[in-house]
């Protein structure tokens, strides 16, 4: 029996049941028995779970027959000879499944039904007295008589509730001795991740904030990139940090455009980096594209010059009346006479961008 467990979970068992009436009766029955046979290597935490298990399986069937406890004696007796590695005495190991067999007829002597208090009673008393002795029995019976008495109207007052409840001893001491470790939030991902992710932009006035995201959302209307949204503050909220649906629709051509301006904003000073928000999540998870792509010559240089003036739209270092002004009949004026004043004040631009137009 010792080593059944780690003594730690024994430990465990005597301080959780510690005022549990059936604990406090197997410590007595336990102390008697081993009056008369001081060599067992049996503990009274151990005789408490096994006369637990057995009892709850007794309670729930009803119905253990003369049989069925003669090969519960034989059972008993060869599990804990094995446990015990065969060092105890064979006498020992009898005395262990008679004390045993003691701990569960006193259990089902407490249950308010003439089956258990009765029929299983006799059958447990006679399969006890067949293979430990008759004077065995009568010898420590006589013993323990007045030593469990002592218990009975706390153990009847227990076995009443429990006897008609759901609670059950076995999974009480499972989780006692197999405690389980708290589940950690598994982390979603990439592929399960749908976190809808936005930008972080940062522009510490926030009426030129709002021009800004307004001149932006302006041209990328205007030169067909996304559907015109049904609410403003959807395209603002897609620059404030905090994740949302923000109901953009990007219907621009190619799909490389919107990845090289999610990739060229992320990379600027006045973006804050976010978790998990790379331009891959992004297109994603916040404007239903099933794909990035990085196949960046197949824009236009139309195009990267619209992402480049983006990028001086949303610079908070530039003033708002330096910007472009309205022509061409798109919203803004983008001409090449206009975006070289832009790169003459030596605003920042990412390399990548700096390359189209060395």
């Amino acid at each position: 029996m010792a080593k059944r467990y780690q003594q730690n979970q024994w430990s465990k068992v005597k301080e959780h049941f510690r005022e549990h009436p059936y604990y406090k009766l197997c410590k007595t029955v336990f102390g008697e028995f081993q009056k008369l046979c001081p060599t067992m290597v049996m503990t009274p935490e151990q005789l408490f779970v096994d006369a637990s298990l057995t009892l709850d399986s007794i309670i729930h069937t009803g119905d253990k027959l003369t049989e069925l406890c003669h090969s519960l004696w034989t059972e008993k007796y060869n599990q804990y000879r094995t446990q015990d590695q065969m060092t105890g005495r064979p006498e020992d190991t009898k005395t262990e499944v008679a004390m045993l067999f003691y701990m569960v007829m006193y259990g089902v002597a407490t249950v308010n039904h003439s089956h258990y208090r009765g029929t299983l009673q006799r059958v447990l008393h006679d399969c006890i007295c067949k293979f430990y002795g008759i004077k065995e029995c009568l010898n420590i019976e006589q013993k323990l008589r007045e030593p469990v008495n002592q218990h009975t109207t706390e153990m009847m007052a227990w076995m009443a509730e429990y006897f008609v409840s759901a609670r059950s001893l076995t999974k009480e001491i499972e989780e006692v001795l197999h405690p389980q470790k708290p589940k950690k939030p598994k982390k979603p991902t990439k592929a399960d991740d749908k976190t809808p992710y936005v930008m972080k932009y940062i522009c510490n006035d926030e009426t030129t904030r709002t021009n800004r995201l307004q001149r932006a959302m302006i041209l990328m209307q205007n030169w067909g990139w996304i559907v015109e949204p049904k609410k403003a503050d959807d395209f603002y909220d897609f620059f404030n940090g905090e994740h949302r649906a923000c109901n953009l629709k990007w219907i621009g051509k190619p799909q490389t455009i919107l990845t090289l301006l999610i990739q060229s904003l992320n990379e600027l000073p006045f973006f804050k980096k976010q978790t998990g928000a790379s331009e891959s999540a992004i297109i994603k998870n916040q404007f239903g594209l099933k794909s990035v792509n990085y196949n960046f010559e197949r824009i236009s240089a139309e195009d990267k010059n619209r992402i480049a003036l983006i990028i001086v739209v949303l610079d908070p270092d530039v003033a708002l009346k330096a910007l472009p002004t309205k022509g061409r009949g798109d919203g803004f004026d983008y001409s090449d006479s206009v975006m070289n004043a832009v790169y003459k004040q030596e605003l920042h631009v990412i390399k990548d961008l700096n390359k189209w137009y060395e």
